[in-house]
């Protein structure tokens, strides 16, 4: 790693993503932050002092780094490691328990095998029916997840948490974070400095993680391997509580924080009437952002009609911009000013759009066209059929192109660009400190290859990231670049 108290960069093609002033020549950087952007090199020697680093930059795209609004740490480790194995939907009992034989047969170890599939094969409901392997297995789908009895005893899961080995949906997340805590420490430090490494390869200088690894991470900050910005955002259920409220706190909050709290609300893993107001109640009291996983539109809806009531009725309107929306795969014009409305922030992926190959899909135009504040997310859980690729330009791509699946929901560069940058920012209230290169804001910058404005749409994810920055030290250099 590379860093100086002072650095100017020079000859660069600068896009703040400040609309008050998009572009800009020379940077300043001071102790981690910026002490001018604009298009004097004078004053930007003039306010690095005396011994700055120099960068020539040679005229390409410096940006503001990105902000992956919603990304998995610790899935990573479990569905989307070697021991992760998608099987298609509609499988007889036969054939499913041929396939979970054989990618038990081809893993010589012990560890836990994580199976993905749409929904269960009739004839597979309880732990004995995955008995047929001794190996701990937990299948997965759209309903909840099914451990086997060696499953079930590894993951410590108690009858009351997973009757007949069945854990339903709303606590899925929480027994795979279980299951991402119980791995030997050494695996953890290992998948997290490989992870910090392809963030910053991949230009990502923040990172949202629905994740609660703090210590983990906090060690890393401490020996100096910390080399992105993460924001930690634990999952609202347990299973001993319906509310569990975060208390970890740490000493370096502008680099890593526990903040937020996660819930879902789907058709198949709704929050009651009677948990929203627990919810409503706990989190507007502390100020704390309450990010909701939603799919469908009529989910949307009651969630929305609940918000809506609650806040009236605390006489507290402004509330309804504590909470977020995760996915919101299916909003209508309608529920777009509705959201605009009530002040509530949406985060899309892109990413996934091959997965729903759908013209409706992540309605990214339609929230942008109300003026729904947007940010943007991967969902990436590491190895996933089909691929959800964590490299931004290949998001951004998906926005403006829609990836040959429909027309009418497409956005531009620059909104999606904005989106995953200064609107991914402001989504966790940090808006005031990253996001677009001000004066006074982190020095959180990446350069690239090519002008992401100039290059054709269907060509953006070809735009390679040269250089990662975050608070004026360089975490990544493309090997081979000449600047």
């Amino acid at each position: 790693m590379f860093a100086v108290a002072a650095v100017v960069l020079l000859n660069a093609h600068v896009l703040t993503m400040s609309p008050a002033h998009p572009d800009a020549t020379a940077l300043a950087i001071v102790d981690g932050r910026i002490a001018y952007v604009g298009h004097d090199a004078a004053a930007a020697r003039k306010a690095a002092g005396k011994g700055a680093e120099t960068i020539d930059v040679g005229g390409r795209t410096v940006m503001p780094g990105f902000d992956d609004a919603h990304a998995h740490f610790g899935l990573q480790l479990t569905l989307g490691s070697d021991h992760g194995v998608d099987l298609p939907d509609g499988l007889s009992k036969r054939e499913f328990v041929e396939r979970v034989k054989r990618a038990s047969a081809e893993r010589a170890d012990d560890r836990f095998l994580f199976v993905k599939t749409l929904h269960l094969p009739d004839g597979v409901a309880r732990a004995g029916d995955l008995d047929f392997v001794t190996r701990p297995v937990f299948v997965i789908t759209s309903r909840g997840g099914l451990l086997n009895k060696r499953g079930l005893e590894r993951g410590g899961f108690s009858a009351e948490e997973a009757p007949r080995g069945f854990v339903r949906g709303r606590e899925l997340a929480t027994a795979l974070d279980r299951l991402v805590k119980s791995l030997p420490l050494g695996t953890l430090e290992a998948g997290a400095r490989a992870f910090l490494e392809r963030l910053a390869r991949d230009g990502i200088t923040s990172a949202q993680l629905i994740d609660e690894l703090p210590d983990l991470f906090e060690g890393l900050r401490r020996r100096g391997q910390l080399t992105a910005r993460l924001r930690m955002i634990p999952l609202g259920y347990r299973f001993d509580t319906r509310t569990y409220q975060p208390a970890w706190t740490g000493p370096a909050p502008e680099w890593l924080r526990v903040d937020g709290i996660k819930y879902f609300h789907d058709d198949g893993a709704r929050i009651t009437r009677h948990e929203l107001a627990d919810i409503f109640e706990l989190n507007v009291a502390a100020s704390r952002q309450v990010i909701v996983h939603v799919l469908s539109r009529h989910a949307l809806d009651t969630l929305l009609d609940g918000i809506e009531a609650l806040a009236a009725a605390a006489g507290k309107p402004e509330a309804t911009r504590l909470f977020r929306i995760e996915h919101a795969d299916e909003v209508t014009p309608e529920q777009a000013q509705r959201l605009q409305r009530l002040g509530i922030t949406v985060c899309s992926n892109p990413s996934m759009i091959p997965e729903w190959r759908s013209e409706r899909a992540f309605p990214m135009r339609t929230l942008a066209d109300a003026g729904v504040p947007l940010c943007i997310g991967t969902d990436f859980v590491g190895q996933h059929v089909p691929e959800r690729p964590l490299e931004p330009m290949r998001s951004v791509e998906l926005a403006v192109t829609r990836g040959g699946f429909g027309s009418s929901e497409r956005i531009t560069t620059l909104q999606a660009l904005t989106a995953y940058t200064a609107g991914s920012a402001a989504a966790e209230h940090m808006g005031s400190v990253k996001g677009t290169l001000e004066t006074g804001k982190f020095a959180d910058l990446i350069v690239l290859s090519a002008d992401p404005l100039l290059v054709p749409p269907e060509k953006l994810s070809t735009v390679e990231v040269l250089l990662t920055m975050v608070g004026g030290r360089i975490v990544y250099r493309k090997p081979g670049s000449t600047f």
